[in-house]
Parts: C-alpha cells; sequence; structure tokens
C-alpha cells in the first residue's frame, strides 16, 4: 500500500479553520448542494478558512469515469464557485466513489491544483504558533465491506485480498501515523464510513475504535449515512458530516457508552476551528443556521 506525507503549510497565526462536509456530489439534488456551498462560502470568509475537507461520495451515484468526466465540471466546480471554488479540497473517497473510477479521483490530483487526493491513505501536518494539527486520510472502503462484501470484486482486481491481509496492512499503517503524530496536539482522522449505526458495525472498523482510544485520537470525521452527527466516546469526538448533497432519516445509535450525542437529518457541514485551548465544531445547515456546537480539549 502506498502513502503520500504531506508536510502541511506552516502558518503564523494562533488558529486553524476548515470545513467538512461528506457526500455531496448528487447531481440530482444540485439546487440543494449549492446552497450548502453558498453558505460554507459565507462561513468560511468569516472565518478565514484554509481549506475544505470532503468525506468521500464526492460523485454520485457511480463516480466518475475518468478526470475527463463532465461531473468534475458540472457537480464539483459548478457548485462550489466562491470562497470554496478558490481554497484547496483535501478528498477521501466513499462506496459510491468506487462504484465508478476511483483511480481517476486519484490521477485528477495531478491535472487540478485544489484537488488533492494524492492516494487512498496519506497525511497533512499543520503547525500553527504553539500547536500542531495531524491529519490522517483514510479510505475505509476494505475496513468496512470486508473482503466478500459489495466491493469484493474491485477489492481482489487491486490485490485487496484476504490472503495479502490487506486489512491488517491499512491497520498498521494507520497505527503509524498516529504514533507518529503522539507530539502533537491534535490528532483528526478523516474516513467514510460510521463505526457504529442502526444497520450495523462494519467488518474491521471495531479495530479503529481501538486505535482512536491507544493514540488518543482527538476526531474521527466521517459521513456515509446522510445526516449531522456528534458524540464523545473516551478521548474522541466522533463528527458525522454527511449531508452536503442528500438527507435521511437519522439513526439514534452510537458507540455503546458515548456521551454528548446529538443529531439532525438536514443538509449542511461542519465548520471547524482549532486553537491551542480546543478543537470547536459548529454544524451550519443549508440556510446558514447553526444547528449545534461542541468541541474537545487538546490532547496534551
Amino acid at each position: 500500500m502506498n502513502s503520500i506525507l504531506l508536510l502541511g503549510l506552516v502558518f503564523a497565526q494562533t488558529k486553524l479553520s476548515f470545513m467538512a462536509l461528506g457526500d455531496w456530489g448528487a447531481d440530482y439534488h444540485i439546487n440543494e448542494l449549492k446552497a450548502v456551498g453558498k453558505q460554507m462560502d459565507r462561513y468560511g470568509t468569516q472565518r478565514n478558512a484554509q481549506f475544505v475537507i470532503a468525506l468521500g461520495d464526492n460523485f454520485y451515484n457511480s463516480g466518475v469515469t475518468s478526470v475527463t468526466d463532465p461531473k468534475w465540471q458540472n457537480v464539483w466546480l459548478d457548485s462550489f464557485t466562491g470562497l470554496t471554488g478558490q481554497l484547496p479540497w483535501y478528498c477521501i473517497l466513499g462506496n459510491h466513489d468506487w462504484y465508478g473510477n476511483e483511480e481517476a479521483e486519484i490521477q485528477y490530483s495531478q491535472i487540478h491544483p485544489r484537488w488533492t487526493l494524492p492516494d487512498y491513505f496519506y497525511t497533512k501536518t499543520v503547525k500553527l504558533q504553539g500547536f500542531t494539527v495531524g491529519f490522517v486520510f483514510i479510505d475505509t472502503d476494505l475496513l468496512f465491506y470486508g473482503y466478500n462484501g459489495e466491493l469484493a470484486q474491485d477489492f481482489k482486481t487491486k490485490g485487496w485480498t484476504i490472503e495479502n491481509q490487506t486489512h491488517q496492512k491499512q491497520l498498521d499503517w494507520i497505527s503509524s501515523q498516529l504514533q507518529q503524530m503522539q507530539s502533537y496536539e491534535y490528532i483528526i482522522v478523516l474516513g467514510h464510513h460510521h463505526l457504529v449505526t442502526c444497520d450495523g458495525t462494519g467488518v474491521y472498523m471495531g479495530s479503529l475504535l481501538s486505535l482512536f482510544d491507544q493514540y488518543k485520537v482527538s476526531s474521527y470525521m466521517y459521513g456515509h449515512k446522510h445526516t449531522l452527527k456528534s458524540a464523545k466516546y473516551q478521548n474522541t469526538l466522533f463528527i458525522q458530516s454527511g449531508a452536503g448533497g442528500q438527507v435521511e432519516g437519522l439513526c439514534t445509535n452510537d458507540i455503546q457508552g458515548s456521551s454528548e450525542q446529538w443529531g439532525a437529518s438536514s443538509y449542511g457541514f461542519v465548520a471547524v476551528d482549532v486553537t491551542r485551548s480546543s478543537l470547536n465544531v459548529d454544524f451550519v445547515d443549508l440556510n446558514g443556521n447553526i444547528l449545534h456546537s461542541t468541541l474537545i480539549a487538546p490532547r496534551k
């Protein structure tokens, strides 16, 4: 498994701001998507956001066919035309991206300077005055579906097989990156799938929870379910932002023992501010209303 380390920008300021949305690339809900994009422009301008994180399912229903697929223009570039059309995007893959040509989304990083998806797994480090934030971007599709799920043939074609113990290699890579970030004040993991929801737990996702606890991950941000949710478990703040382009009914199941649970069935995104004293998350709907706010203290 290849990985790329992006040693991120060194900012002179004392705050890092970014926005995150998932499950956004639905051209059949384009008006709602554009409304979300406009609110992201507004909030991003107010907070001096430095980048956008896309949490997978970037293009429905079956990803893109190539780096020249019309969806690049019609769904991404035409929907995000203000500040979000100027900021860098750091992306991961979801299952709907795998339904198409997921490698084309990686290849597009070489074509468009604002689209960053250099590999299935990669990291980014941002150093600010007095603290450091580490980002670990992961592909959760094999960890969620396993070798015999709906993407079995795709995984087999890539050599992601039980014989190769690919899932364990992925978990080992994640563990090694988290280990290298232990001196950081904040560690944020970005994946597409949830750990626990109403339709069960992914095949190997429980192993992620153990890693989050072992390495004191600050936050896990994800999508997949088309709702907005937050909960705290052990040392980690779980943030679901899966309603960029679609919504569905809210599932109230969370990791057993979690606290401060909140959720909403609404189009929207999250606006994140990180300072030396806290990581703050606002859930914003397509009308610009802040539906909920939560925070977590630094690791050290």
